[in-house]
């Protein structure tokens, strides 16, 4: 995944999206879209513009980190028991804290079907 640092350099530098735009001449919705983070791409042109603009390399405008693991939902269930199975799965994944009370609770309702 790829991260915009755009906003912390040309906070550093006190200019706006406009003055980069103007230095760059680069559009001021592009560096918009770099600024807020929401770009999926860049040009290699204007990752060179900005770098020489701000006086900077490009890991200081973009960063990458690897993206986190999806949960994955089963969306059709065949009998309740699986329903409550898979939110059982999901919540000890998403909160390693599960508490006793919970289990206790999931175990009782699973009895129960």
């Amino acid at each position: 995944m790829m991260n915009s640092l755009l906003s912390i350099r040309l906070g550093e530098h006190r200019w706006t999206q406009a003055d980069l735009a103007r230095k760059t001449g680069i559009r001021a919705n592009t560096i918009g879209e770099l600024y807020h983070g929401i770009a999926r791409s860049i040009q290699v042109k204007h990752l060179y513009l900005i770098c020489k603009a701000l006086d900077c390399d490009a890991g200081d405008i973009i960063s990458c980190e690897a993206p986190r693991p999806q949960i994955q939902k089963n969306i059709q269930h065949d009998t309740p028991k699986d329903v409550l199975e898979d939110k059982a799965k999901n919540a000890v994944y998403e909160s390693h804290n599960a508490s006793k009370v919970f289990d206790d609770e999931l175990q009782r309702q699973l009895r129960n079907l």
